[in-house]
């Protein structure tokens, strides 16, 4: 399925196999910083900086801070059991998503990691 293939109101399974990685900061009451196993650092890009972290949003007791948007990844174990320096694994289970709004970008956004979005 195409991207351009999806209309609010969809509902969709989605899923990403969990995949070992780090913990890279010290876990917070709403974020765990991991180092992000599926892109690279582009060393070239001109538009931004990243450092390969990713911050997810941790919901403690089924509550997500109004700052932090819900997240689909998880990691394993759950993050209240993880410390800087910790091996886990982070992915999606799968998960019933309604589509709420679709965004072109045309071009894709730039990115500062790779592989890059594709160009149309």
């Amino acid at each position: 399925m195409d991207e351009g293939d999806f209309r609010v109101g969809d509902v969709l399974s989605v899923a990403c196999p969990f995949t070992v990685t780090r913990v890279e900061q010290r876990v917070t009451w709403d974020h765990v910083a991991v180092r992000w196993p599926w892109w690279e650092i582009d060393g070239d890009s001109e538009f931004a900086h990243w450092n390969g972290i990713v911050a997810l949003g941790v919901s403690g007791s089924g509550h997500v801070a109004p700052e932090v948007e819900a997240e689909l990844f998880r990691t394993d174990p759950p993050p209240e059991q993880l410390k800087a320096g910790d091996i886990c694994q982070v992915g999606v289970p799968p998960t019933v998503v309604h589509v709420t709004a679709v965004d072109h970008h045309d071009p894709p956004l730039e990115t500062a990691w790779l592989p890059h979005p594709p160009r149309p």
